[in-house]
């Protein structure tokens, strides 16, 4: 199934990701995209969110720099920022996943977090976080919203994107999945089977957020070519999760 995935990636390479220019600072041309588009380009080790830069993604041409369309102007400064930021820091020779990690650090200062983090996992999120329930997951009891993101980010999590449960965060209530307001509704699904089949490996499995992380991005990948509804996540059991989670075993 992967590698017919994979077949229809390349088919889908030439695809439009909606670029619009919107700055340059020195030789680095920004451009807004569509999240959804890079997405389903995208190589089935790779996952963009938010903004990269042509040192992580072979499909973004040298010297550009994406941001997602939905984002924020008021935060794409900040998301500049730390693009030019790893870039210096790879360019000094330093690994590209090192130079994440440290321009981590940064965009929390830039954020200048406000609040601590809950301590309880069945502590509500921040009032501000909530725009709108987007469904209800009936077999696992799990209510799922549309948060904003750009507070979840300043108060809790400088990279938190796309989505998240309880069981990879602590400020995340165990009965909720987060996923970030904005995104295209038909992409909604594809973050949320992400997140369901990862938090339920979790719990169920007692599996490893990097390992369960691998195989419910791999779910999504292979799913995106033929589509998942609000539904079927709707409807969607664990023993479903756990049984996806295990086809998609390395």
């Amino acid at each position: 199934m992967i590698k017919k995935f994979n077949e229809f990636i390349t088919e889908k390479k030439k695809l439009d990701v909606g670029k619009k220019l919107i700055d340059q600072i020195g030789k680095y041309k920004i451009y807004t995209v569509d999240g959804e588009k890079v997405r389903d380009l995208s190589k089935k080790d790779e996952e963009f969110g938010l903004s990269y830069s042509f040192k992580y993604f072979d499909i973004i041409p040298k010297d550009e720099i994406w941001i997602e369309d939905d984002v924020k102007p008021d935060e794409r400064d900040i998301l500049i920022d730390i693009e030019l930021y790893k870039i210096r820091l790879i360019d000094e020779g330093m690994e590209k996943w090192d130079a994440y990690h440290k321009a981590e650090k940064m965009d929390k200062k830039l954020r200048e977090k406000i609040e601590k983090n809950p301590e309880k996992t069945d502590e509500k999120g921040h009032e501000k976080i909530y725009k709108k329930e987007y469904c209800k997951i009936k077999d696992a009891d799990v209510t799922v919203w549309l948060i904003d993101a750009e507070v979840a980010r300043d108060k809790y999590k400088s990279d938190f994107m796309e989505g998240g449960h309880g069981y990879v965060y602590k400020w995340i209530p165990n009965d909720e999945i987060w996923i970030e307001d904005g995104l295209k509704d038909k992409e909604i699904p594809f973050i949320l089977i992400h997140e369901f089949v990862e938090r339920t490996l979790m719990k169920e499995k007692k599996m490893k957020y990097d390992d369960a992380h691998n195989i419910a991005a791999r779910v999504e990948w292979c799913k995106r070519p033929n589509g998942v509804s609000k539904s079927d996540m709707e409807n969607m059991t664990e023993d479903q999760a756990l049984k996806l989670g295990n086809e998609f075993k390395k």
